[in-house]
């Protein structure tokens, strides 16, 4: 079974509803221009960032920029360097050719002079070899001739025997004559 509820009751409840409505439109409304005021303050955050991103974007470009000149530049000095090392690998290379060719034309020139002097010195050796053979034979030669006369003087007539004198001894006795008169005859001339 339905209550009634009294007129006055429900009355009070409507105007209770109308004012709870009239608070939570208030409040709506309140709410609404929070929430615009946030939605403004958003866009404003969001030009503000956009703002930033390509004053970001900018910067960034601008340091790539320099970034790519730099490197550029880096590339370009040292490619000048390698092309200068190149040029002085090069200088040096000529430099060794030529002095290898200076050596091997100096090498050959003193082969040459060398050859000339030991060439020269071996015909010295040859002739010093022939003379020392050629006075060799003379000096066989000698020997024979000494020999020969040496043999002749057995046979001819023994004259320190017929001195008297032993031949050993008479060599002695003329050698020890022989300063003795050089003194004698330097003391007379002395006493004249």
């Amino acid at each position: 079974m339905l209550r009634r509820v009294p007129h006055k009751q429900s009355q009070r409840r409507k105007q209770a509803i109308i004012s709870s409505r009239a608070v939570l439109q208030r409040e709506n409304v309140r709410l609404v221009d929070q929430l615009e005021r946030k939605s403004r303050e958003l866009e404003e955050k969001d030009a503000s960032s956009e703002k930033n991103l390509k004053d970001l974007e900018s910067e960034h470009s601008d340091n790539l920029e320099k970034m790519r000149g730099f490197h550029n530049t880096l590339l370009e000095n040292r490619n000048i360097k390698i092309a200068e090392l190149e040029q002085t690998i090069s200088d040096l290379n000529l430099k060794l050719d030529k002095f290898e060719d200076d050596s091997r034309t100096e090498m050959e020139g003193m082969r040459k002079r060398y050859s000339i002097v030991i060439r020269e010195h071996n015909e010295y050796l040859l002739q010093l070899e022939s003379r020392i053979e050629e006075l060799t034979k003379h000096n066989s030669e000698l020997n024979l001739a000494i020999d020969e006369l040496e043999f002749a003087s057995y046979s001819l007539p023994n004259y320190y025997k017929l001195m008297g004198v032993e031949r050993g001894k008479a060599s002695k006795k003329g050698s020890k004559l022989l300063p003795q008169e050089d003194a004698s005859h330097t003391s007379g001339q002395d006493e004249t």
